[in-house]
């Protein structure tokens, strides 16, 4: 499918907001002014690679004067953050459901904005450019520069005419968090007083003790992905687990959201030794952080839990996929042993020549699973896990 298409299917999505967002910027005026708005939709992932530079701009700043509109899978963390007001949105619902985008853009456009910086370096003329233009914001700050999920056509189109201020960073190939250190560099030749920050790290929740991170001597395993075709197949994982709990008296806890409780019973049924403990859909952002920060270690599908595990200095293993290959995980670092005795994140692959799809697979499925990850043995995972040494054998 040619960029022109891809643009052409964006475009046509975004023409079903466009009257109620001109309605809403024409017609409403503002009730309250806030100085600065944080504007991201993306994945909570992400968020959490932001999280020590969002920490350094509301302690500056001032939570008051901050305002955050992200993705309502976000919201709770932006509020732990120091933000004032914290607006969520459901993406989905926004181009799909007109009474819920009706309530959405009015509560942005109910507010001024001094200034509006688009924090996410994928931004989307459906979602972060469409808010951007709703507001009057003075000032209105975004990345500029190869995407993911911007096209030629959207950059030349988009970029000049909505924001004011253009911070350069191609983020279809590099690792996400460079992208906030460049911007976070930007915002400090505006607000002179953000200081300087270790652009390498990846701050910790305060935690706060609970009934489940009473545990101890577990590891966790979250299987779950944004796509269930990005999943390593059920069999493959209650296969890992039978072949940890034969020789490891470690317990099993597996998490997930709600919507990952299929696949997570359907490992748990698979297991023929292992005896895994259940808490999909049990647990929010603050709890699974909680868990991951007493766990030996952790399995995961997808980056929520490798950047916990970063931020936490645990030991992680990350059954990884090609399509975003080494843009929301540092592949340069795998495995590498830190001066503080912990490990960076491992990264376990099968490489393919067509890595960097951003998951436009054009490869035959198998398993209902792209075939990058399908590629990926038990054996391999297993051998990681061993190799590592994160498994007291008994």
């Amino acid at each position: 499918m040619t960029e022109f298409v891809y643009f052409l299917k964006r475009f046509f999505v975004t023409l079903r907001t466009l009257p109620q967002i001109f309605f809403f910027k024409l017609f409403v005026r503002p009730q309250k002014n806030i100085s600065y708005a944080f504007l991201r939709l993306d994945n909570i992932g992400d968020f959490i690679l932001w999280r020590n530079w969002a920490y350094s701009i509301t302690r500056v700043l001032g939570g008051e004067k901050c305002a955050m509109i992200c993705n309502n899978s976000s919201s709770s963390l932006a509020q732990s953050m120091g933000f004032g007001h914290v607006i969520g949105v459901d993406p989905t619902k926004f181009t799909s459901n007109f009474k819920y985008r009706n309530e959405v853009l009015k509560n942005i456009s109910n507010i001024q904005f001094d200034t509006l910086i688009t924090v996410n370096p994928n931004r989307s003329i459906s979602y972060e450019d469409s808010l951007s233009f709703l507001t009057n914001a003075n000032v209105k700050i975004a990345f500029t520069g190869r995407s993911l999920n911007r096209t030629t056509y959207e950059t030349y189109l988009i970029d000049n005419f909505i924001y004011t201020d253009l911070c350069t960073f191609d983020s279809d190939r590099n690792f996400i968090q460079y992208a906030y250190k460049v911007m976070y560099n930007f915002l400090q030749d505006k607000i002179p007083e953000l200081p300087d920050i270790d652009s390498n790290q990846v701050v910790k929740h305060n935690q706060r003790q609970s009934h489940k991170t009473e545990l101890s001597n577990y590891f966790l395993v979250a299987p779950g992905a944004s796509n269930n075709k990005r999943t390593w197949t059920e069999k493959k994982f209650s296969q890992l687990l039978d072949r940890i709990s034969i020789i490891s008296s470690k317990k099993a806890i597996l998490v997930g959201s709600e919507s990952d409780s299929i696949i997570v019973s359907k490992i748990i049924s698979e297991c023929k030794i292992a005896v895994p403990v259940d808490y999909s859909g049990e647990t929010d952002l603050i709890n699974l952080e909680e868990l991951v920060a007493r766990a030996s270690f952790v399995i995961s599908n997808e980056s929520l839990c490798t950047h916990l595990c970063r931020a936490n200095s645990i030991p992680n293993i990350t059954i990884l996929g090609g399509g975003h290959f080494g843009i929301f995980t540092d592949i340069n670092f795998s495995g590498l042993l830190k001066a503080d005795g912990t490990l960076e994140p491992k990264y376990v692959y099968s490489e393919m020549n067509c890595f960097g799809c951003n998951w436009k697979c054009d490869k035959p499925i198998s398993n209902n699973t792209y075939k990058c990850i399908d590629n990926i043995s038990c054996d391999r995972v297993f051998d990681t896990v061993v190799k590592l040494g994160l498994l007291n054998i008994v």
